[in-house]
């Protein structure tokens, strides 16, 4: 059972760290970043509703030729599903502490204050680092920690007010997570082209 058990989650690991989640992860980032910088920050509600449709097909489409198809167990799945359930929940919740602190700024802007027109530029994406971090965990993909320090590193850009809001931050993230995830499905591709040509 133990070994079954690590069976799955070793696979889990595998599952998506193969590149098309940090790509999802990336293009949702960017295009949130896109919403904020063109002020209509309510879009980005939406970028996971239709995003996330679009993993199932091209998941089948792109990656499961090649790594072929796994079939976990129902106790797998419905911590899955939990898990999944967690996150959607989590990710509301964060983009209503965004819109926030963002609101929050702009009053704190009128008022004049120096800390806070310092400080919260940066803050959502110091939020946006937390997930990111946490996929270092589960399901143990380990450059998702690199890309909450990334995340946050734009954020002190933005701290530091050198022409950087916080859309171009989550913008930047996003792009940056999305070349890097491109890459590695690139590199995953090509392995399997050569495994398949004998190479």
């Amino acid at each position: 059972m133990a070994s079954t058990s690590k069976l799955e989650n070793h696979l889990t690991k595998q599952y998506f760290g193969d590149g098309l989640l940090d790509v999802f992860v990336g293009v949702g980032l960017a295009l949130i970043g896109l919403s904020w910088l063109f002020e209509v920050i309510a879009l980005s509600a939406i970028v996971p509703a239709v995003m996330m449709p679009l993993w199932k097909p091209l998941r089948q489409k792109l990656m499961e030729p090649r790594t072929g198809f796994v079939e976990f167990g129902t106790k797998k799945k419905r911590k899955e599903k939990e898990a999944l359930a967690k996150w959607l929940v989590f990710g509301v919740v964060l983009l209503l502490t965004e819109v926030s602190v963002l609101f929050f700024f702009d009053r704190q802007t009128l008022m004049g204050s120096d800390l806070l027109t310092t400080v919260v530029p940066g803050m959502p994406s110091v939020l946006i680092a937390i997930p990111l971090a946490a996929l270092a965990f589960y399901p143990g993909i380990g450059r998702f920690a690199f890309y909450g320090f990334l995340s946050i590193f734009f954020g002190a850009l933005a701290m530091l007010d050198i022409a950087v809001e916080p859309g171009h931050a989550i913008f930047l993230t996003g792009l940056s997570i999305t070349l890097v995830g491109a890459g590695v499905i690139w590199r995953f591709v090509e392995k399997a082209r050569k495994m398949d040509s004998g190479e």
